[in-house]
């Protein structure tokens, strides 16, 4: 069978609800367990275009919050997401360095000077339900 083609808004919907998994079941811990002062994922659609998925605020009190924050790009490989716990995870993960789009180079996001307000990326690899549509996550 053929693996079906991405689609803009289903990719959009899918990497929202990985960052709603994140939120729930991660960034939270990191602030219930001291390990970071606050997150926030409600980031502007002008920060989302720089990259910023979610900022991370660290703890010290003694610091400006700019100097505290953490810009992250989270970036997920939703199209190779695994639905058997016991299927081997992918064994690595591509940095788009660049690419053609109507036969002209360009800049990925690695490389781009627009994302340069990024300071970490969070890279996940998923395992998701076997009857959840990859393309569509909730």
């Amino acid at each position: 069978m053929a693996e079906r083609k991405s689609t803009f808004k289903g990719d959009l919907k899918s990497e929202r609800a990985v960052n709603e998994f994140l939120q729930k079941y991660l960034y939270s811990y990191l602030v219930d367990d001291g390990i970071i002062d606050s997150f926030n994922s409600n980031t502007t659609l002008d920060q989302q275009h720089k990259g910023i998925d979610t900022i991370m605020y660290i703890i010290n009190d003694e610091t400006e919050e700019a100097a505290r924050c953490i810009n992250i790009d989270e970036k997920a490989a939703i199209h190779y997401a695994r639905n058997n716990l016991g299927d081997k995870p992918l064994s690595t993960f591509a940095f788009e360095v660049s690419y053609l789009k109507d036969g002209e180079l360009k800049r990925g996001w690695l490389t781009n000077e627009k994302y340069k307000e990024t300071h970490a990326y969070f890279l996940c690899w998923l395992w998701i339900k076997s009857d959840a549509d990859k393309y569509n996550l909730v």
